[in-house]
Formats: structure tokens, sequence, C-alpha cells
């Protein structure tokens, strides 16, 4: 029997420990530590995979993966799947498994963390003192109890946010697509809301939605303007469910307070010379922006890696 071949061919941000232990004389693991610069360097790492453990910084689709001829499964050490061309997968027979529920808990208390940051401008006080200033007079804040917190989606993340918004005792609105009267009471919702009712009656808008072609630009000139002035938006989500330039020119004419994001563009992100609108926006000191670190706690990425190994030990033996 051949034997059989695992590759990471994106830098792993989990614990491999528990993976190295398959590599033996039947089965052959290679791990990359940098990322590959392009498609044809990506075709080589993988072109006698039988199995790809992948992160979301590589794109998988028929420029990458054409080569790899007895590749059988991707598994992809991620929420969304949007990196990954399901289509082409499915017309190759090649079967994608992911992980959806690893890190909720992570992304929906680094939402709330980024809000509080936020609406009580540590940032902004931290840079006042280090820069040896003492003032309390541009820091005033607000609290959390009693305001309306809107949710956009209501999935994994969506059910953690909901939890935590109603332990600050504030209002919960949340839209969901599959807006039935039994997930409203399991969330503990009178009923689920519009998503226009959630944008406009919000204080706090946070974002929980899966990445698709529907969701791309959910929030926009257009769904912006429908926010108040005093409210602030929080993407926990893909980058691409904001349109950036949209939100850019709604900051700076003031037509929403602020806006934490954990994504700004395509990973790993590098502002471009044209994206001057971008750049002021992430300078704005009403503006939080990380470099997708919801998910990155030390529980979750223990949680990651047992999960990945399980279903990489799984897919071994039905492959034996």
């Amino acid at each position: 029997m051949p034997k059989l071949n695992i590759v990471l061919p994106d830098p792993p941000f989990f614990d491999t420990a528990l993976l190295e232990e398959l590599r033996g004389p039947d089965i052959d693991i290679t791990i990359y530590r940098d990322l590959a610069l392009d498609a044809e360097q990506l075709q080589e790492r993988i072109k006698d995979a039988d199995i790809i453990v992948v992160d979301l910084l590589s794109t998988y689709n028929e420029a990458s993966l054409k080569e790899a001829k007895n590749l059988k499964h991707i598994v992809a050490a991620t929420v969304g799947l949007n990196h990954i061309d399901l289509e082409y997968c499915r017309q190759r027979g090649i079967s994608v498994h992911n992980f959806t529920n690893y890190n909720s808990r992570a992304v929906a208390e680094m939402a709330f963390g980024n809000l509080v940051a936020l609406i009580r401008h540590i940032p902004l006080a931290v840079q006042t003192v280090r820069a040896n200033l003492w003032t309390t007079d541009y820091f005033v804040g607000e609290e959390l109890k009693s305001k309306t917190l809107g949710v956009i989606g209501a999935g994994n993340v969506g059910r953690e946010i909901i939890s935590i918004g109603k332990g600050f005792n504030m209002n919960v609105l949340c839209h969901t697509k599959n807006p039935t009267p039994a997930r409203a009471k399991e969330l503990g919702l009178g009923a689920f809301s519009t998503l226009e009712e959630v944008l406009s009656k919000s204080d706090f808008v946070m974002l929980s939605v899966v990445a698709t072609k529907e969701t791309q630009h959910l929030i926009n000139a257009k769904t912006l303007a429908l926010m108040r002035p005093s409210s602030y938006l929080i993407n926990m989500s893909r980058h691409f469910l904001v349109d950036a330039k949209a939100l850019a020119a709604a900051l700076y004419r003031k037509e929403i307070a602020g806006a934490a994001l954990d994504f700004v563009g395509d990973e790993p992100y590098h502002l471009r010379g044209d994206d001057l609108d971008i750049q002021e926006m992430i300078n704005r000191p009403n503006v939080i922006v990380t470099p997708h670190i919801g998910f990155n706690t030390v529980e979750a990425m223990e949680r990651l890696a047992i999960d990945v190994n399980n279903t990489v030990r799984s897919l071994v033996k039905e492959l034996s």
C-alpha cells in the first residue's frame, strides 16, 4: 500500500503535536512554516498529498489544486470556507471539512472587549498616559446596561453574543435568515427582527454571519445610512461583509459613532498607496482594527488542535 501523505501547506497557528504523532512507516506528514508565495508554489507543496490541513491565508481553487491528483480531503482549520472553491472540490470529489464551534466563545468575548475598549476610549487613554499626559477631559464613556444590542446572525457566535449581551442587562435584537419562533424562544428573544430594525434601533450592531456571496457587503452605504449617528459597528466576521470604503465615508461624515473590526481586507493585509480613505479610517480614534485575533485564545486553540487531530485520524482510518 502506498504511503499516505498529509500536508500542512500553510503555517499552522495551532499546536501540531497531536497530528505529528501520526507520522510513521505508512504515513508521512509535511508541515510548512512559511506562506506559499504564489499558486505555483502552493501546487508544488500539495501535489502528492492525500489530505491537506489548511488555514485561510492561501486560496484553494482550481489553479492551486489542479495538480493535486491524489487529494481526497481538505481539512480547513477555520470556520468559514470562502478561501476554498467548494464547487471545484465537489466536481473533483474532494471532501472539505471545517470546524464551526471551536472559537465561538472566544470571538464573542473579543467582540465585547472591542466594544468596551471603543466606548470607553481605552486605546487613546493608554496612549495619552504613555505620552506623559494625564487628563480625563476626552474620555467620557458609555455603559452597556439598558442599551440596545443588535446582533446580525444567530449561529454559534451569535448565540454567545446574545448570551453575553443579556449578561450585561442589554436589550437584544437579532436578525437571522432562519427566524423561526422556536429559535427565538431558545435564544430568549420575544421574536426576531428585520435587518432594518436591527440597524435602525440598536446602539451597538455586531456582525456574526457566515461570509457568502449573499452576505458580501451586507454593510454598505445604504445599510449604514439606517444606523444612528450615536451607534457603533462591531465586525468579528469576515472583512467583506463590510464595504470598507463606505464605512470610512460614514465615519468621516459622522453618520455613525465608531467601529471595531477584526478584519480590513484579504490576509495578510497591508495598506496600499491608493487606500488613503481606509488608512484615514484606521487612524481614527473612534476605530479599532485588530489583525484577525478574535479566535486566538489558549482554550480555542486547544479545542481546534483536538478537533483537527480527531478529524484527520478519522480520515486516515477511512483511507487505510
